[in-house]
């Protein structure tokens, strides 16, 4: 089940380039509408499948600050980040499992961690896209067509997508959605490879062109933790059975 972790976490990884026009803030919640893995008869791996199916993530973001909320396992796990352009002290990634509510500050070193995490999950973004204008289906009202972008050094290796053209966000919020790698911005995507461990599909459930004043706030309650004091508590959990 690691990759398919890997691949949640992956959606959290920024991307800073910037497109031209149009929806300066918002919101999109999409949803994990489909979770595909091996067959296998452990009764573990079909109950992962069941609870992360559902996952809801929540984009949220301005012309400064934007906030990434994954709702995982009924809610049983929420995590996230919020970034600011104008203000660094203000990265954090965000945890919440068992009552535990965690805050971990994003400084160059831990950025530079996120980052390799990123590459196990998703590789280098090594990708070649091709585009099906004639496979289209309407997503929350707007029209999209299929993509697949196939790794050029291992071509096995795809991701798919139904993208639009008829929405511009001013920041190519994270990688996932980065629409110079889709040619449009994508509401249903398809992520990782069953044969390799799980595959996910995620699509939009809503598409808001303003942010509520208060969706960047982080609560009192959260303790804040460094990076290494934040994976020690995770292997803790891990060996009692709680993540």
């Amino acid at each position: 089940m690691k990759n398919l972790f890997l691949i949640c976490f992956s959606l959290l990884f920024i991307q800073s380039s910037f497109a031209q026009n149009t929806m300066q803030e918002g919101q999109l919640t999409f949803e994990v509408v489909d979770v595909d893995l091996p067959e296998s008869d452990d009764p573990n791996m079909k109950m992962m499948a069941g609870a992360l199916k559902g996952t809801k993530l929540k984009i949220s973001f301005d012309q400064d600050m934007f906030r990434m909320s994954m709702n995982m396992m009924g809610g049983m796990m929420k995590m996230g980040n919020i970034y600011s352009d104008s203000d660094a002290s203000k990265n954090y990634m965000l945890f919440e499992t068992f009552g535990k509510r965690i805050k971990v500050h994003m400084d160059e070193e831990t950025m530079q961690t996120q980052e390799d995490m990123k590459k196990e999950a998703m590789g280098n973004n090594d990708f070649e896209l091709s585009e099906d204008f004639k496979d289209t289906k309407e997503i929350e009202g707007y029209k999209c067509h299929k993509v697949t972008l196939t790794s050029k050094s291992n071509p096995d290796l795809k991701m798919s997508a139904y993208v639009t053209k008829e929405i511009n966000l001013e920041r190519s919020i994270i990688e996932t959605f980065d629409s110079t790698l889709y040619g449009g911005v994508p509401l249903e995507f398809t992520m990782g490879d069953k044969n390799m461990g799980a595959q996910m599909k995620m699509l939009a459930k809503k598409i808001n062109t303003s942010v509520p004043k208060d969706a960047f706030d982080i609560a009192d309650n959260y303790e804040e933790m460094t990076m290494e004091e934040f994976q020690e508590m995770m292997g803790e959990m891990s060996k009692m059975g709680g993540f």
